[in-house]
This record gives structure tokens, sequence and C-alpha cells, in this order.
């Protein structure tokens, strides 16, 4: 009822006749679903990892879900609001059309999948939802086919941080992943949103929006998808 008051009658069902791909089910990927999942939006999770202890602490998971695949035991919890299947899979060069399902939103935490989902959505037209988040600091964006990809705004860091290795928090994962969600609701619904990387940092409790501009220079653009075309066996681990 009280969606409805928000969205309306009409755009609730447009919401639940949609169809969203999460590529990883983290700190991100799994609050994002949770925030898809309980506007019925349809869900596809695709993720190749399992639950550990460590993932407690900062994704939506419980104990009795360790040891399982993470795309699974997110879907078993979210399939009470909506239609979910689980892909445990490793998103690569050979599984990359599982992205035709649907809106795409990155919850990886991985340079490498990053640009193979942007030269997939370059290459055929495609929207996808991009999310990042490290310690307390986090970004998103939407990337529509007319405007800039992620290309365009980032290139290969020679080397780079992860949650993993410096962490992340709980506060950070929420906001980054609730800005996802909004984009993509909005997306889904045909609402203008224009070409700006969100930026938040909460050691500085900063929200900065940054306009992001097409560089038709960058590699997808000009035609060449190196990470699509790359082979399985050369791809970073």
């Amino acid at each position: 009822m009280r969606l409805e008051l928000l969205y309306g009658e009409k755009a609730l069902k447009n919401l639940r006749k949609s169809r969203v791909v999460i590529v990883g089910c983290g700190a991100l990927g799994s609050r994002t679903a949770e925030a898809l999942a309980r506007l019925g939006v349809k869900l596809f999770l695709v993720d190749m990892d399992v639950v550990g202890k460590e993932n407690l602490e900062t994704q939506l998971y419980y104990k009795e879900d360790i040891g399982k695949p993470k795309a699974s035991a997110l879907a078993n919890r979210l399939s009470q609001f909506t239609k979910v299947k689980a892909v445990v899979e490793e998103l690569n060069q050979d599984t990359v059309r599982l992205l035709d399902r649907g809106l795409v939103v990155d919850g990886t935490d991985n340079f490498e999948t990053r640009f193979l989902i942007n030269d997939y959505c370059v290459k055929n037209n495609k929207a996808w939802v991009f999310g990042a988040v490290l310690r307390n600091q986090g970004m998103a964006a939407l990337f529509k086919p007319t405007g800039p990809c992620y290309s365009c705004v980032f290139s290969m860091p020679k080397s780079f941080q992860t949650c993993d290795t410096v962490g992340v928090s709980n506060e950070a994962a929420a906001i980054v992943s609730s800005i996802q969600s909004s984009l993509a609701v909005k997306h889904l619904l045909g609402k203008r949103i224009s070409q700006e990387l969100i930026v938040i940092d909460l050691e500085k409790y900063s929200f900065e929006k940054i306009k992001m501009k097409k560089n038709r220079k960058c590699k997808p653009h000009s035609g060449k998808f190196e990470y699509l075309d790359k082979p399985v066996s050369e791809a970073i681990k």
C-alpha cells in the first residue's frame, strides 16, 4: 500500500514485470537484490562464491548459510517476495550472455568483470548500473547506451585494493546499494537520469555528483572490446 502511494499502481505493475541481473552477491549485490525483490522485480543472481563466516558482518547472510553458494542462499531468502533464479557461475567471456536476461546491476569487487560487463553492454546497447564501495567510501552511476561508458571514466589500475584487503563498512555499502537500486528503479520506469557519477565519503559526510563525459576514442566506443574478446584463460583472477 505504501509503495503504491509512492510509485502508483501502474508503475508498480511495470516493476513487477521487469527483470534485473545482479552480478555479484556480496555487500552491494545482496542489499540491492533485497531492495528490488521487495518491489517485485524478477531477479537473476550471478555469483560462484560461497558464504563464509566473514561475510556475515557485511552481507545479507546468516549462520545457516555458511558453505552455501551465495546466489542460492540469497535466492532462497528473497523468493518470498518475487521470482528469483540463482546462477552459480562466474561471469566471464563464456557466460557473459547471462547479461541478456535483464537490466544489469554490478555487485562485483573486480575491475576485470566490470570492464567485461561494460564491453558487452556497449556492444549490445544495454544499460547497466555500476557500484563500488571500499572502507567508508563508495560510488555509483547508470551507464546508458547513448552516453559515456565505464571505460570513458575509468581505466584499469596497475594495482588496487578490495574489500577483502582493506575492509568495507556496512554504512557505506547500505548507502551505495540504495543508490544503485534507486537508479535501477528509475531506469526501469523510464525516468530521466543525468549522466553523473555519484560519490559518497562517510569520513567527510560528503555527497558529490560528477558530470561524466563521453569519450568517443575509448576502446569500446571505437569498436574494440578487449575484455569481451579476451580468452577466459587470460582473465585476471
